[in-house]
């Protein structure tokens, strides 16, 4: 039961309990319950959002923090806050620039009133190469503890493998990419090689016999094709003898280059001198500055993997 004091009475109870005999006591009556809406409860704060959307590959975040996209694409923050967007690209990747509530290159600085929409664009570099998929190779290629490698492979550790459709070279270890690289092929890029002069990049699971320092095109290393399935085709299909693919399998057990003055072609190489366009009679070319990357991460025995 409540009861209320007044006059000397609650002065006295004021003293006693320590508080000011000055003061006003509190009517009971007349106070607010934190229950109560609209007396005495906190007003919330309203907040705005900022969405992003990227279209292509690569990252966009905010300052201050909130947009982190792909992944977190949109934001709420204080009305009238300055919120400035920058890009990042993904390798093989370039930034074209914003679209919607921001233009052009560079970072974006945008007041965020109301909800507000911003798009970043980003493109290939080269329609041809999407590096995307090199950690996936990677993984593949390796499988579990590198059984997928090849089997003159006998320090598996670093490999190669090249995704002809995507243009890209990975540069794999154990499993994982280390780094991506743009490749041309042969002038017929679509399909398994087959026999001499026909244009394409042979395609399966092969080994470094030789190292070629001094190639006409740069730097080169020798892969091991004709491989045996090639070899076992080309019997079928009345290209070579039944000797010629005893040669084949004899080198492939040795682990030294096949015959490479066969019906079914040869010198296919890992080289260097340009990878803008597919120009070779079925290697593999890289830029310059790829060639001497994987010269000094690859060598005789190691495997090279080479999927459509």
């Amino acid at each position: 039961m409540l009861t209320r004091l007044s006059g000397l009475a609650a002065l006295v109870f004021l003293a006693a309990c320590g508080g000011d005999p000055g003061a006003p006591v509190p009517d009971p009556s007349t106070e607010s319950s934190p229950s109560e809406p609209g007396r005495g409860a906190p007003t919330p704060s309203r907040t705005v959002a900022l969405a992003v959307n990227v279209e292509g590959t690569g990252r966009i975040v905010s300052d201050p923090a909130g947009i982190d996209c792909p992944g977190q694409c949109t934001a709420r923050f204080a009305p009238g806050a300055s919120v400035t967007l920058t890009s990042s690209t993904a390798e093989g990747w370039r930034f074209d620039g914003w679209g919607r509530a921001c233009a052009g290159g560079g970072s974006c600085a945008v007041v965020v009133d109301a909800d507000v929409a911003v798009s970043g664009s980003f493109s290939l570099l080269d329609p041809r190469w999407d590096p995307g998929v090199g950690e996936a190779d990677c993984a593949s290629a390796w499988g579990n503890a590198g059984e997928k490698l090849s089997s003159c492979d006998t320090t598996k550790d670093t490999y190669v493998v090249v995704h002809k459709r995507m243009r890209n070279v990975a540069l794999c270890k154990k499993g994982t990419l280390l780094k991506n690289l743009r490749a041309g092929l042969g002038s017929q890029p679509v399909g398994d090689k087959s026999k001499e002069g026909d244009g394409r990049t042979p395609e399966g699971v092969f080994y470094v016999p030789r190292l070629l320092p001094s190639s006409r095109y740069y730097k080169a290393f020798l892969i091991s094709y004709p491989s045996l399935d090639a070899a076992a085709r080309g019997e079928r299909n009345g290209l070579i003898t039944s000797s010629v693919r005893a040669q084949i399998e004899s080198a492939h057990a040795a682990c030294v280059a096949p015959p490479q003055n066969t019906a079914l072609g040869g010198d296919i190489e890992l080289h260097g001198s340009g990878s803008t366009a597919d120009w070779t009679l079925g290697p593999i070319a890289l830029d310059n500055a790829g060639i001497d990357l994987l010269w000094g991460a690859i060598g005789v025995g190691d495997t090279v993997v080479v999927v459509p």
